[in-house]
C-alpha cells in the first residue's frame, strides 16, 4: 500500500505564527521557534519509512519561507479552500487522488509526539475495510486525522477551533457509519499554558506516563535546542 503523511503547516512569516506567544517572545523568536517545531515534527514524520512525507503549506507564494526546513526533498502543497476544514479535505483528497492508498494529516504544533502514534495510524489504515484515525488534543481537537476514502462530511458541520472539534468529528463519522481508530491523547502547543508545560517536558520527561515509559520517546531536538538555550534547565520551569 501506499501511504501519505501530510503535515499542515503555515510559511514561518514574523508575526504570522505562534502569535499567542507574543506576550513571551518576540516575533522573530516565535518565527524561530515555529520553524524548531517544524523541523521536528518533519523528522518525526520520516521515522514512518512507509509514508511518503508532505507539506500541506498556506499561503501560496511564501514557498521561500520553507528554505533550511525541507532537506530532503519533501514535496509542498499548496492549501486549497475558503475555511479549515475545507482545506483538511482537499489535502487528503489531492493525495488521495493521486494514487496513495491512504492519507494522514497533522498540526505542526506538538513536536514532542511520540513517534509510535503516527506508526500506529498507518497500522490501523493498513487494515482491511473503511475507517478514520484521529488523533486526540488535549484541547478537545485533534492533532492528526487519516483516511482511506475521501469522505468530505467528516469536515462538514464542525465549529473549528472550539473544545468540541473531536466530538463533532466522531458524530460525523458515526453518521458515515465509518469505524473509528483513537490514538493516545497529546496536546499541541498553541497558547501560553502549553508552552508551559512544554518547557517543563522538555526539562523533566513527558507528563503522560504512557510515553514517559516508552524508551522510543525523544523530545524534538531542534525544540529542545531552542528551549534551553533561552531557558536553561535550572529555570526552564519558571
Amino acid at each position: 500500500m501506499r501511504h501519505a503523511l501530510a503535515v499542515a503547516a503555515k510559511a514561518p512569516r514574523p508575526g504570522t505564527v505562534k502569535t499567542r506567544l507574543l506576550s513571551l517572545l518576540s516575533a522573530e523568536e516565535a518565527t524561530e521557534l515555529y520553524r524548531c517545531f517544524m523541523k521536528d515534527t518533519i523528522e518525526s514524520m520520516e521515522s514512518v519509512s512507509a509514508a511518503q512525507v508532505v507539506v500541506s503549506y498556506t499561503p501560496e507564494g511564501d514557498e521561500s519561507y520553507f528554505d533550511g526546513i525541507l532537506s530532503n526533498g519533501h514535496p509542498l502543497l499548496a492549501q486549497r479552500g475558503e475555511g479549515f476544514g475545507d482545506k483538511l479535505f482537499n489535502a487528503l483528497d489531492d493525495l488521495l487522488r493521486d494514487g496513495f492508498d491512504t492519507a494522514a494529516i497533522m498540526n505542526a504544533d506538538s513536536p514532542t509526539l511520540p513517534r509510535r502514534y503516527l506508526a500506529e495510524c498507518f497500522e490501523e489504515l493498513a487494515r482491511p475495510g473503511d475507517r478514520v484515525v484521529l488523533g486526540p488534543a488535549t484541547d478537545g481537537g485533534y492533532y492528526l486525522i487519516g483516511i482511506k476514502q475521501p469522505h468530505r462530511r467528516l469536515f462538514e458541520d464542525i465549529t473549528w477551533s472550539t473544545s468540541s472539534v473531536l466530538a463533532e468529528t466522531l458524530d460525523r463519522a458515526a453518521e458515515l457509519g465509518l469505524e473509528v481508530k483513537l490514538l493516545p491523547e497529546w496536546y499541541d502547543v498553541d497558547g501560553v499554558a502549553e508552552f508551559e508545560r512544554l518547557k517543563r517536558e522538555i526539562r523533566e520527561g513527558p507528563e503522560d506516563r504512557e510515553a514517559r515509559a516508552d524508551s522510543r520517546f525523544q523530545a524534538g531536538a531542534h525544540t529542545r535546542r531552542f528551549i534551553l538555550s533561552r531557558w536553561p534547565r535550572a529555570a526552564a520551569g519558571r
